[in-house]
């Protein structure tokens, strides 16, 4: 296991893929491949990772989560735009200071947080940025290789 980069935070998009019971550990609620390779990923890391949530905002791995249907590409862009804004703040909840923010996210998830995020002085790597699905498993794949 690598050690984690100081001051680095994963942010992992949800997916529409979850299990049918719950609650359960958010972490252990979403079954799409894409979630579990980058979930993978992040721990790998040893980085402190949290989940995006359409429903919820931020979640932290371990937070008991029923299964819900939510997306933010269903959502007009005015309430994409509130959920950044809530996801920001509970991100300057938890205190992490200027982390350096990897998202592991679409652009409906990225694009209402990577302006607000960088106005709290964080700085923001996509390293999955451009990449289509198949892509961006095989950019996952290869760093859990490694």
């Amino acid at each position: 296991m690598k050690t984690a980069a100081p001051n680095r935070v994963f942010l992992v998009a949800c997916s529409a893929g979850k299990v049918e019971s719950g609650p359960v550990p958010a972490r252990d609620l979403y079954n799409s491949q894409l979630f579990t390779l980058a979930r993978r990923y992040a721990e790998k890391s040893g980085a402190t990772w949290f989940i995006l949530s359409a429903k919820f905002g931020l979640l932290d791995p371990v937070q008991l989560v029923a299964p819900y249907d939510e997306s933010l590409n269903a959502k007009r862009a005015v309430e994409r735009a509130a959920w950044g804004h809530l996801v920001a703040a509970q991100l300057k909840q938890r205190q992490l200071g200027s982390a350096e923010l990897v998202i592991l996210a679409g652009r409906a998830y990225r694009d209402p947080l990577q302006q607000l995020l960088e106005s709290q002085g964080h700085i923001i790597t996509v390293p999955m940025k451009g990449m289509g699905i198949g892509k961006q498993l095989q950019f996952l794949s290869r760093g859990l290789a490694a």
